[in-house]
């Protein structure tokens, strides 16, 4: 089986708060037991979601034009 380990479009489905993170309270940089399934499914397809990126106007901004 083949992997695409860095495949470009599995990028760009990543939170653009993963290499920045704006605060300790972001799900990728806690990590503990009651955060894992956060990370999971925030930091990856659906950051769009997530209430910390929600907060984060800035980056949204930058990150969607």
């Amino acid at each position: 089986m083949k992997s695409n380990g860095g495949d470009r479009t599995d990028q760009k489905h990543l939170c653009p708060l993963i290499k920045d993170p704006p605060s300790n309270d972001c799900y990728c940089i806690k990590m503990d037991s009651m955060s894992v399934q956060l990370a999971i499914a925030y930091c990856a397809k659906n950051y769009q979601i997530c209430d910390i990126y929600k907060e984060n106007t800035d980056i949204q901004k930058k990150f969607l034009s």
